[in-house]
């Protein structure tokens, strides 16, 4: 039997058919009305336990170290024993958004444990290229009709930061098959691949997406050239590029006013300014709550303060890290601190290479969006520790 297919039954079934269910659940999010708060389900949350329940039943899953278990354990006992307190003690409160987020952070933690289990077990190995790949261009093509389609000023629902996010993310895996390095074409190829997510991501009026993925492949082509050319020549593209992007941004604030897009597309300026003033509220409400916080998806209290903000509807802080500390006071930044070094230690799992665009995948909507959610960023980081995780096995064992 072939070590990259799985079998159930008698049957054999591809590791590449559970790739594409779990790409295609991180994908699917459908909007969800409930009283007193709208939100948004993935299909991911249904077919990962599904997955793992088959895997677990048929015997491919390899029980967690008790370290593990117990710390699981006690990280689901703090979120639920906050909440509670919360609710138990705090005068005023929104009832339906604390169950809400202290849900999603509960599902969010089981998820990525049932993830590493099974990208520990080994049930599903690194995703083949030509399984992203396949992915990668039918991903492409619906963010890019939803994206034509929103630009028609239809109502409709468009998680834009979770699907560019996750066309990133596939740009990532490509890229994590190293073959690039050694091939112009493979590169010639990826660099056109971040490219197209970048004109879809401003299609989708992600711009912040946009400016990571042009992170990602200057990367990717300083690398390829820094293995054949001089460190001279390599000086003078930098600096070329950066010709390049001070012209393009010129052009975009001389053109702004004259291309519907780029009109309908709030500035850079207004961005930076919204959410230096979101992370002013959650910072002060750090200071002003410490130590227990406002409470899971209370944010609300101190953005109604700023009459603008308020206005404008505003209920995240756009910034997973203050988010966590506004909400959830000392356990917030324990939580956070965490989570950093969680990501570092998920970086060490990938290849020196690599872990630069690791770290620009993960970091970047992390600071600029409340991007925890995000199903694919679980995807990667539990890959990349369990890839570390394996690293440490074979060294120690060799």
């Amino acid at each position: 039997m072939n070590d990259r297919e799985l079998k159930i039954k008698g049957a054999r079934v591809p590791d590449g058919l559970v790739w594409s269910l779990l790409f295609f659940g991180a994908f699917v999010h459908v909007p969800l009305s409930l009283p007193g708060v709208n939100t948004q389900i993935a299909a991911f949350d249904f077919i990962l336990p599904a997955v793992f329940g088959w895997a677990f039943y048929t015997g491919r899953v390899t029980p967690p170290s008790r370290r593990i278990l117990v710390t699981v354990i006690c990280i689901l006992a703090t979120f639920i024993g906050h909440s509670v307190s919360i609710y138990a003690f705090k005068e005023e409160f929104q009832q339906a958004w604390l169950l809400k987020e202290t849900l999603k952070a509960i599902i969010l933690m089981g998820e990525f444990f049932l993830l590493l289990m099974l990208f520990q077990s080994r049930v599903v190995r690194f995703p083949k290229l030509n399984v992203t790949a396949g992915v990668f261009v039918v991903a492409v093509l619906a963010v890019g009709l939803l994206s034509f389609r929103m630009l028609e000023n239809e109502p409709f629902f468009f998680a834009r930061t979770v699907y560019c996010v996750a066309l990133a993310s596939l740009l990532f895996l490509l890229a994590a098959n190293s073959g690039w390095i050694q091939s112009g074409r493979r590169c010639l190829l990826i660099i056109l691949a971040g490219v197209i997510v970048i004109l879809v991501s401003l299609l989708s009026f992600s711009k912040g997406i946009a400016g990571l993925v042009f992170a990602m492949i200057v990367w990717i082509a300083l690398i390829y050239l820094a293995r054949r050319t001089s460190a001279a020549r390599i000086t003078m593209i930098i600096c070329g590029l950066v010709l390049a992007v001070f012209s393009l941004a010129a052009w975009v604030v001389i053109s702004g006013a004259s291309m519907d897009l780029l009109q309908r597309m709030d500035s850079m300026e207004r961005s930076i300014t919204v959410r230096g003033s979101l992370w002013f509220l959650g910072l002060k409400a750090f200071w002003l709550h410490f130590p227990w916080g406002l409470g899971f998806g209370q944010y609300w209290e101190v953005v109604v303060t700023d009459v603008e903000l308020a206005r404008e509807g505003h209920r995240f802080v756009h910034n997973s890290f203050i988010a966590f500390m506004a909400e959830l006071g000392m356990l917030g930044f324990i939580f956070s601190a965490g989570l950093l070094v969680l990501i570092i230690k998920a970086g060490r799992g990938w290849p020196p290479m690599i872990r630069p665009l690791f770290f620009m995948l993960v970091l970047t909507p992390l600071l600029i969006h409340d991007a925890h959610s995000i199903r694919m960023l679980l995807i990667v980081t539990a890959l990349g520790l369990a890839q570390l995780g394996r690293r440490s096995f074979e060294t120690e064992n060799y």
